[in-house]
């Protein structure tokens, strides 16, 4: 953690060189990729098309989705007393955890309905290729779920 923290600081402040923003090079393109400054205005960065209600919804159901995951592993490892969770069944934890599946479900319809959405409203010049969009995604999430799966 401490040298990714590293790293974006000083690519942060090597993006800000006018030598590196005018180059191509792939030093430059790394440095891009984990400026802060770059990173926050593309994070931040509200287009006209979008629908900023469900990206609210689907980035708070991501959060209780990662909640209940690391509240789950903590309780399932061996170091941890099991009889918490029962403890927890009966109040509003318990209630987000029997739950669950709700959060997933919403978590899938908002992506979704936000992907049919940024395919409609493509511009008019610039078609958008649904083969290469779900592949994309299909190559993100196989990542995810390979480094889940590894650390079991």
């Amino acid at each position: 953690m401490l040298c990714l923290l590293i790293t974006a600081i000083i690519c942060t402040y090597g993006n800000n060189n006018t030598f590196i923003k005018t180059s191509h090079s792939f030093a430059a393109k790394v440095m891009k990729i984990f400026c802060i400054k770059t990173n926050y205005a593309t994070l931040f960065h509200v287009q006209s098309s979008e629908i900023s209600a469900m990206n609210g919804i689907r980035f708070l159901s991501a959060v209780f989705v990662i909640w209940a995951h690391v509240y789950m592993f903590t309780n399932i490892a061996g170091l941890s007393n099991s009889l918490d969770m029962d403890k927890d069944a009966g109040t509003l934890t318990g209630i987000f955890l029997h739950h669950m599946d709700l959060l997933v479900d919403t978590f899938f319809a908002f992506s979704g309905l936000l992907l049919v959405n940024s395919l409609l409203s493509a511009k008019p010049g610039k078609s958008q290729n649904l083969v290469k969009m779900l592949c994309k995604r299909y190559f993100r999430s196989v990542c995810c779920l390979n480094n889940t799966s590894y650390w079991r």
